[in-house]
């Protein structure tokens, strides 16, 4: 199981060859170059380079005619909107250093600030999406986004990966802002599966000391 995500990545890799080229293109017609590489903090806390389309200018773009810079950002805030600039995250997937679901990938310096009980979002590999970034991610009080990414971390399935990836799949396809409800409503059915759980292990455990072939003699 595993290895899924990495298949899985490389298929979709496979099959939106000619989306990430067009993209890729447009960003050269701009006048900038295509990707952006960052580090990030992954699994375990080992550093690697993300991998994104370009969305942000450099100093040298000061330099360029009126109309390429024009041209950038239209482009830029129409990939931002609809998220394929996050796309090219899927090599990070097929590499291992990220998986389809997951707490976002921070910064070292991020990381550095954190207290050490909060770190524990780096017990699973980073992902292109999760519960904090359905409900809007960096647009999000950091408490709000460690709480969400904690309770992804302590509470993963691969049922609640697929609840994820299927809220996160129609906003992409709209451009809109992704389902916020999904992260509320998964959190409140697990918790409220675990309630009834406790509850009947724990009648069941009265139930068998309470038996007669159990009473002390």
């Amino acid at each position: 199981m595993k290895m899924l995500p990495r298949i899985a990545s490389a298929l979709v890799l496979v099959s939106i060859f000619p989306l990430l080229s067009a993209i890729a293109l447009a960003i050269l017609i701009c006048g900038r170059k295509p990707l952006f590489l960052q580090t990030r903090v992954g699994l375990h806390h080992e550093l690697f380079r993300i991998i994104k389309f370009r969305t942000i200018d450099d100093a040298s773009a000061s330099l360029d005619p009126a109309w390429r810079s024009a041209c950038f950002k239209r482009l830029a805030h129409f990939l931002r909107r609809t998220r394929l600039d996050e796309l090219p995250q899927l090599a990070n997937v097929m590499l291992g250093q990220m998986s389809l679901v997951g707490p976002r990938p921070l910064k070292p310096d991020d990381l550095a600030d954190m207290a050490a009980p909060q770190t524990r979002r780096q017990e699973v590999k980073p992902g292109i999406t999760g519960l904090s970034q359905l409900c809007g991610g960096d647009l999000l009080p950091k408490a709000e986004k460690l709480r969400l990414d904690l309770y992804y971390v302590e509470n993963r399935s691969m049922m609640l990966d697929l609840r994820i990836i299927g809220a996160t799949l129609p906003g992409l396809m709209r451009g809109i802002d992704f389902d916020c409800a999904l992260a509320a409503t998964t959190m409140a059915e697990q918790i409220g599966a675990y309630a009834v759980h406790e509850e009947r292990s724990g009648s069941a455990r009265a139930g068998l000391h309470g038996s007669p072939g159990n009473t002390p003699r």
